[in-house]
């Protein structure tokens, strides 16, 4: 709907932008038919009237008419634009048919047709024009010469023909390099979403729709730069389902994916915007808590256990799926593999003290060892 709006409005300043080429061109038309008229002493009264009076009066009626119906017209505005000129430049062929020169202005109304940019457009002006010059050709056998006026109308017909072939050529290439661009654009198109969807499927696990391990290792690079420089809080949860080798061996693999699933939805259901979440591989996960103390991200974490704990597996009928995690706080300047390493020696305590439970170790344990 907008597109078709648009392209109204586009046709009504064309139309608007012809009528004003038409009221130029009759205006410097007839200053310099006046200036003509006065240079070569015609004063009497009657031969300035059949001179330039009377062609000029019918001229601005049909420039009235043709204004009233693109003011009060909805469509075919470019049609009543094009018989506007066909019939200034009949009205001037009429009164002054003897000025070789002017025979090139029955061009006019095809060169107009031309800017809309239809084929239709210029085959109208074209058929209207020839019906007009053959009429005016009628017109004219008993008051001039057979053969001069033969000659004119061939003049006529041949400036008509090959003006209309020269319009269609340059509408067909223009139409050319339009196709081509218009094919260069979808297909730059095309290749933009190929690059982003390559980009995401580099960067997303397909099964868990989280990031992925090597997303993960970015991301984390980037927010410890950040913290460092920033000084906002930084905390890293490494979190595993406990004994899921033995749902894949009694289960199947299907249903082990089911629950990597149901649990990679509870994990992004428990987070917020500014944390990251990914699969780490298997069926390991890693969350990366930012702008939050210690105490929050574990009763986040705590939540998260116990949301997993009560989640129904059909594929499993009445077994239950619990997860360990191991938790560290990133401390200013520290090496972004050591914290990793403490958040997996948390998560590798957590499974050996039972499992379900959440384990949290730091730096300083490290050095008070």
């Amino acid at each position: 709907m907008n597109l078709e709006i648009s392209e109204v409005i586009n046709i009504r300043n064309w139309n608007r932008n012809m009528l004003n080429s038409y009221w130029l061109i009759i205006l410097t038309s007839t200053m310099a038919k006046a200036i003509y008229l006065l240079n070569s002493n015609q004063t009497e009264w009657s031969s300035f009237v059949v001179g330039m009076i009377h062609p000029l009066t019918e001229i601005i009626i049909i420039l009235i008419i043709t204004e009233l119906l693109n003011f009060r017209l909805r469509q075919f505005n470019e049609y009543a634009i094009i018989i506007c000129g066909t019939l200034i430049v009949a009205t001037i062929f009429y009164y002054h048919p003897n000025t070789p020169a002017l025979y090139n202005a029955s061009f006019l109304p095809i060169l107009i047709s031309v800017f809309y940019y239809k084929v239709r457009m210029v085959l109208f002006s074209f058929t209207t024009m020839i019906i007009v010059t053959f009429l005016l050709f009628f017109i004219n056998l008993n008051n001039g010469d057979y053969n001069v006026l033969l000659i004119k109308l061939i003049t006529t017909i041949s400036i008509l023909v090959c003006g209309t072939v020269i319009c269609l050529g340059i509408m067909h290439r223009g139409i050319e390099l339009v196709e081509r661009l218009r094919s260069t654009m979808e297909s730059r198109q095309e290749l933009l979403v190929q690059n982003i969807i390559m980009d995401r499927l580099s960067k997303i696990d397909p099964l868990t729709e989280l990031y992925n391990h090597m997303t993960f290792h970015e991301y984390l690079a980037r927010l410890t730069e950040q913290s460092d420089k920033f000084g906002f809080s930084l905390q890293l949860a490494v979190l595993d389902i406990d004994s899921f080798k033995k749902v894949n061996d009694t289960y199947g693999h299907r249903a082990g994916d089911a629950v990597l699933k149901r649990i990679a939805q509870s994990l992004q259901q428990n987070v917020q915007a500014n944390d990251f979440v990914a699969r780490y591989g298997g069926e390991e996960f890693v969350i990366l808590f930012s702008e939050k103390n210690l105490d929050d991200v574990y009763q986040i974490l705590e939540q998260i256990r116990i949301q997993i704990t009560a989640i129904h597996h059909p594929e499993l009928g009445s077994e239950i799926v619990t997860i360990s995690i191991g938790l560290t706080e990133y401390k200013r300047r520290t090496n972004k593999e050591v914290v990793f390493q403490l958040a997996d020696e948390a998560l590798y305590a957590a499974k050996k003290s039972g499992k379900n439970r959440i384990l949290i170790k730091t730096e300083a344990d490290n050095l008070s060892m």
